[in-house]
């Protein structure tokens, strides 16, 4: 193995651990969102569930009542 090979060989490495790098971060990013979308997918539809099935809807007015 020539001198010169050796180092292709290593930069070649370099540039391989930072591109694995970058991937994992992009994935644990892209898992971030996938889990964020799920959570309001769940909380959007939980709504809809309430407003077609229990007929519940939020109040049109408000009364403030003393105790």
């Amino acid at each position: 193995m020539s001198i010169h090979w050796h180092h292709q060989m290593y930069l070649l490495y370099k540039q391989e651990k930072i591109v694995k790098e970058q991937h994992e971060h992009t994935n644990a990013i892209n898992r971030q969102l996938l889990m964020e979308y799920s959570e309001l997918q769940s909380g959007v539809s939980i709504f809809q569930i309430s407003q077609e099935k229990l007929l519940m809807f939020p109040p049109i007015e408000t009364q403030d009542v003393s105790i």
